[in-house]
């Protein structure tokens, strides 16, 4: 049987995750299911929204491809991919080691949740989709 995105609850996965890798620490924000890929370069993105220079008044949203629901696993790793980066939102090392907030915070804690949950791509999301954008940027030229 294939999977159906409509039986996934992003928030049901989103809350046991967080209660389960982050004690439930992380904010409760949208989380929502997109057709248009129009501005997107990954399969998942998660997009901060600046209401001010300060940090805490940052706001949120995660946004998961119906398309690239090319299975159960492989939507968890996309969406703890993205949670990461919520954890590490205001942390200025993390945008200063990578562009893509993929730095070395971000890359320690997905190898620890690479562990704890016998994943193997969450830290890889990133990589894809940096190769998605070079190819794209090629294209342009």
């Amino acid at each position: 049987m294939s999977f159906d995105y409509r039986t996934y609850s992003l928030k049901e996965h989103f809350d046991k995750f967080n209660r389960q890798y982050w004690n439930g620490d992380l904010p409760s924000g949208p989380l929502c299911w997109i057709t248009d890929a129009k501005y997107m370069v990954a399969d998942a993105h998660a997009q901060f929204d600046f209401d001010n220079d300060e940090p805490h008044s940052r706001c949120w949203r995660i946004k998961i491809l119906i398309s690239s629901a090319a299975g159960e696993d492989y939507v968890n790793e996309l969406l703890l991919h993205e949670m990461i980066h919520l954890q590490f939102k205001d942390d200025p090392t993390e945008r200063s080691d990578d562009p893509n907030f993929h730095g070395e915070k971000f890359r320690a804690k997905a190898a620890e949740l690479e562990q704890m949950t016998g994943y193997s791509n969450i830290k890889d999301k990133g990589v894809v989709a940096e190769r998605i954008r070079s190819c794209f940027n090629e294209l342009m030229r």
